[in-house]
């Protein structure tokens, strides 16, 4: 949005830079209720009311927007902030859990190390990992990146650097 507008202006087009720029941030605000929020609201709720059942789709997607909500209006800076403490605190409960969960069935490993050696090569197992990978293929790409959404403009637009290649390393990672 910055470099639709300031670009723009740069080469006499302010106006027009301006337009676009709106135009861009409403398109995006849409894409990002449809496309994406949407869904990874309906699969987390999906996960939560398996733990409690009880709990109503509205109150869930209530908390949602509060907590969000927080997030977001606390501008790059805050995403950055929260971003950085959830995700190193995602990836150790994700090993703790793991851990956990493979010392109290320790006694089904060899039996489930047995099971894959076994099965692995059959040509069911064959068959139904290609059916498999082709299946979690599209609907991973469709779903859990944001090509075509038009929002990685957002972080990109945040960044003050003067080397436009360390921006595109940082959209690689």
């Amino acid at each position: 949005m910055r470099y639709l507008s300031a670009g723009l202006a740069e080469m006499g087009q302010r106006t027009l830079g301006k337009v676009l720029a709106v135009v861009f941030s409403v398109l995006c605000i849409s894409a990002a209720f449809g496309g994406a929020n949407m869904f990874q609201a309906n699969q987390s709720y999906g996960a939560v009311s398996t733990v409690l059942p009880g709990l109503p789709s509205w109150v869930y997607g209530l908390v949602l927007v509060v907590l969000v909500g927080l997030v977001i209006i606390g501008g790059i800076q805050r995403i950055g902030m929260v971003a950085g403490t959830l995700v190193p605190l995602m990836c150790l409960v994700y090993v703790l859990a793991s851990l956990f969960i493979l010392l109290a069935n320790i006694t089904e490993i060899p039996g489930a190390i047995a099971t894959i050696i076994s099965g692995a090569f059959a040509p069911k197992a064959i068959e139904g990992g290609v059916i498999g990978v082709i299946i979690q293929g599209f609907q991973w790409s469709a779903i859990s990146n944001e090509a075509g959404l038009g929002s990685v403009a957002n972080s990109h637009s945040a960044s003050r650097t003067v080397l436009p290649f360390s921006d595109g390393f940082v959209e690689l990672f």
